[in-house]
C-alpha cells in the first residue's frame, strides 16, 4: 500500500472515530447545540393550519386593501416615470449607434 493510501485510510478511521464521539465532551467531542426555545405567547409546534393571531375587523381589512392599492399605484407610477425618463435621456440616440 502506498503512503498516500495509508494516510487516506488513517483520515477515514479518524473521521469515523470523531463521528461517534461528536456529542460526548469526555472524549473530546463538542456538546450538542442547545435547542431553540419557543417565543413567548406562540405555540411550540406550529399552528397546523389554524391561525390564532390577530383578527382584523372589516374596516381594518378595507384600510389595509386601500393602503396596498395605493402602494401598488405609486410603485407603478415610479416604474413608468423611470421608463419615460430613460427614453427622454436617450432620445434619438437609441437608433444612432453602431451595430
Amino acid at each position: 500500500m502506498s503512503a498516500g493510501a495509508k494516510r487516506a485510510n488513517a483520515k477515514r478511521a479518524n473521521a469515523k472515530r470523531s463521528d461517534t464521539n461528536r456529542g460526548d465532551p469526555q472524549h473530546g467531542g463538542k456538546s450538542p447545540a442547545p435547542q431553540k426555545q419557543p417565543l413567548p405567547g406562540r405555540p411550540a409546534g406550529g399552528t397546523n393550519g389554524v391561525e390564532d393571531g390577530v383578527v382584523l375587523s372589516p374596516a381594518e381589512l378595507r384600510r389595509r386593501r386601500t393602503r396596498n392599492i395605493a402602494i401598488a399605484v405609486t410603485l407603478g407610477a415610479l416604474v413608468i416615470l423611470f421608463y419615460v425618463m430613460t427614453l427622454a435621456r436617450l432620445g434619438s440616440n437609441v437608433m444612432n449607434r453602431p451595430l
